[in-house]
C-alpha cells in the first residue's frame, strides 16, 4: 500500500483546534510550533541556535486525549521538517521490559528503534521506577537504556511520556538524564460535563445515530451524579456511554420487524443509562441466571439478539462489556457455562464483571 500523503501543518494544527475541550493543550502544542518553527529557521540562516528538547511530559487523568495529541505532534514534527516520519510507536511498560535482566536493554533499544523518525509515547511511564524488586532493577535499566537512545537519536525521534501528574513528577526526578530531557510538561484537564455531552453527540454522529434532547438532558443527568476523581473515564465515559445505549436501543427494537430509519437512527432518553443502572436494566430484560442481585454482579440469559452474546454487570467502573461470537475474552471476565458456578467463578473476579459462556444457546 502506497503510504499516505504527509499533511500540512496547517491541516494538523486546524485539526488539533477542532478538539472538543483541551484549550491549555492547544495553547502550548501552538507554543512549541512557534518556537521550534523559528528554531528552525534560525539555524537554516545559519545562526545560532538554543538546543531546545523537543520531548514532552502530558499528565492528567485518563480519556483526556493524551494518544490523540501525541498522534497529532508526530504529524506535525514531520510538518516541521524536525521528524522524518511522524509515526507514532504507543507503549507501557509491558513493552519495555524483559522477563530477565540483561534483556531490557535490548527490548528497549528494539522499541525506541521501532519508534525512530516518528514519537515514542509511553504510557503510565512512572511504572518503570515503581517501587520493589521489578522496578528498581528492571525499570531502572530500561531508564538507563532509554536515556542513552534519546541521546542517540535526538535528531529523529521525541518521546512522550504520560501518566498521573504527581507519579510523572517523581519518575521525571528519579533519573537525571530524564530531568534533563524533558523540561516541558502539558497538563490535560478533566473535561467539562458540555465537553462530555458534545464528545457523545461528535461520537453517536460519527456512527450515525442521532442523540434527541431528551437523551442528551438524561446524560446530563447521569453525569451530575457521577464521581469524579482519578478512575474517571472522561472521553471514555462519554463513549461507553454511548455504547451502553446503542445496546439499549437494539434491545428496544428486537421486536419491531421492519424498523423506519428514524427509529434505528433514534436515542430516547430510555436508552441513556447510568453505570449504576447499567445491569438492573438488563436483568429485568433477560432472565435471571440464578445469581445473586447485589447491585455488582448480575448474570443473565438475554433473548437472542443478533449475533451479540450480552454477558454485563456492573464492574468497578461500571462499564458495559458486549461480546461478540468468537471474540478473545478480555480481562475481568470470568469463564463459565450456563450455570456459572456462584461460590467459585464469582470469587476469583471481585468488582469486575461476571460473563455467562453460551448466554443465547
Amino acid at each position: 500500500e502506497a503510504p499516505e500523503p504527509a499533511r500540512s501543518l496547517e491541516e494538523l494544527l486546524a485539526e488539533l483546534d477542532g478538539l472538543i475541550g483541551l484549550e491549555r493543550v492547544k495553547r502550548e502544542i501552538h507554543r512549541q510550533v512557534a518556537v521550534l518553527r523559528v528554531e528552525k529557521l534560525r539555524v537554516d540562516a545559519g545562526l545560532k541556535a538554543p538546543t531546545m528538547t523537543r520531548h514532552l511530559v502530558f499528565t492528567g487523568n485518563p480519556g483526556t486525549g493524551k494518544t490523540t495529541v501525541a498522534r497529532l505532534v508526530g504529524g506535525i514534527y514531520q510538518a516541521l521538517e524536525l521528524l522524518s516520519e511522524g509515526h507514532l510507536v504507543e507503549v507501557d511498560r509491558s513493552e519495555l521490559v524483559a522477563g530477565y535482566l540483561g534483556q531490557t536493554a535490548t527490548k528497549t533499544a528494539e522499541v525506541v528503534a521501532s519508534a525512530a523518525g516518528g514519537v515514542l509515547f509511553i504510557d503510565e511511564a512512572y511504572s518503570l521506577t515503581s517501587s520493589g524488586p521489578s522496578g528498581d532493577q528492571y525499570g531502572r535499566e530500561a531508564v538507563d537504556t532509554l536515556v542513552k537512545e534519546m541521546e542517540d537519536r535526538r535528531d529523529d525521534l521525541v518521546v512522550i511520556v504520560a501518566g498521573y501528574p504527581a507519579p510523572m513528577e517523581t519518575f521525571i526526578g528519579a533519573n537525571p538524564g530524564l530531568a534533563s530531557r524533558f523540561r516541558t510538561t502539558i497538563e490535560f484537564e478533566d473535561y467539562t460535563d458540555d465537553e462530555l455531552v458534545a464528545i457523545l453527540l461528535h461520537v453517536a454522529k460519527g456512527a450515525d445515530y442521532e442523540v434527541l434532547p431528551e437523551a442528551v438532558e438524561r446524560f446530563r443527568e447521569v453525569l451530575a451524579r457521577t464521581p469524579r476523581g482519578d478512575g474517571f473515564g472522561n472521553g471514555r465515559f462519554s463513549r461507553n456511554a454511548l455504547e451502553a445505549a446503542i445496546g439499549h436501543h437494539a434491545w428496544r427494537l428486537r421486536k419491531v420487524d421492519n424498523p423506519t430509519l428514524e427509529q434505528l437512527r433514534q436515542l430516547v432518553g430510555a436508552d441513556i443509562v447510568g453505570a449504576d443502572e447499567r445491569g438492573h436494566h438488563l436483568v429485568g430484560a433477560g432472565h435471571a441466571a440464578g445469581v445473586p442481585e447485589d447491585g455488582r454482579q448480575l448474570v443473565f440469559r438475554p433473548e437472542r439478539l443478533g449475533e451479540l452474546v450480552i454477558a454485563t454487570a456492573v464492574g468497578h467502573h461500571g462499564e458495559l462489556h458486549l461480546l461478540h461470537d468468537g471474540q478473545e475474552q478480555p480481562p475481568g471476565l470470568v469463564s463459565g457455562d450456563r450455570r456459572l458456578r456462584v461460590d467459585g467463578d464469582l470469587g476469583r473476579a471481585p468488582r469486575q464483571v461476571d460473563r455467562v459462556d453460551e448466554a443465547l444457546a
